[in-house]
Parts: structure tokens; C-alpha cells; sequence
């Protein structure tokens, strides 16, 4: 696949709650523009009410469209509480998603 139209969103699992059926991910936008000193972003999710907010965008997230962190909320909401890795990567066709989001 073209580095052009791959994007990459990494996933780092900080706080799981199980009580309150919550979770929190920090997340990092990669493509071709990003740097490796790159901020991450946070996402919070209730899986109770099957909701992500996000927090904070990470660097290289299109402030715009949060392509990146809309990628991993999707990904994420599939998934039931027994099921949330400590880490995720999911790759993606980037220029597909950007239309799909509305860049």
C-alpha cells in the first residue's frame, strides 16, 4: 500500500473501570506527516451508554475532521469491556476515511 494513503492509529489503554463500565485510551495519529515526538491525544469511553468522548486530540489528528481518534472510537465501541486490549494498531486507507468524514 501507497505510504501516501496509510494511516496508523495506535492505541495505549490508560484507565479501565469496570464498575462504572468505563474505559480511557490515549491515542497517537501516524502518517506521513507525523513525528516521532508527536503528542498523544485521549479518549474516554462509557460502554454503558456506548459513547466516546474525545479529550484531547493527538498531534497529526485533522482538528477539522479527528479522522484518527474517529477511527479508533469505531473500533473501540465494537469491543465489549472483557474484551479491551492494553494496545491496538489499526491501519487504514487515510484518504478513504478523510472523504468519509468530510476533508
Amino acid at each position: 500500500m501507497d505510504a501516501d494513503v496509510l494511516g496508523v492509529v495506535e492505541l495505549k489503554l490508560t484507565d479501565k473501570n469496570k464498575k462504572i463500565v468505563a474505559a480511557a485510551y490515549e491515542y497517537k495519529a501516524v502518517h506521513r506527516y507525523a513525528n516521532d515526538d508527536d503528542e498523544w491525544g485521549e479518549i474516554r469511553f462509557d460502554f454503558s451508554a456506548g459513547t466516546a468522548q474525545i479529550v484531547k486530540l493527538a498531534d497529526g489528528d485533522f482538528s477539522r475532521t479527528n479522522v484518527f481518534a474517529k477511527i479508533a472510537i469505531r473500533q473501540i465501541l465494537k469491543l465489549s469491556m472483557s474484551e479491551l486490549p492494553k494496545k491496538l494498531t489499526i491501519p487504514f486507507e487515510l484518504e478513504q476515511e478523510k472523504i468519509r468524514y468530510g476533508s
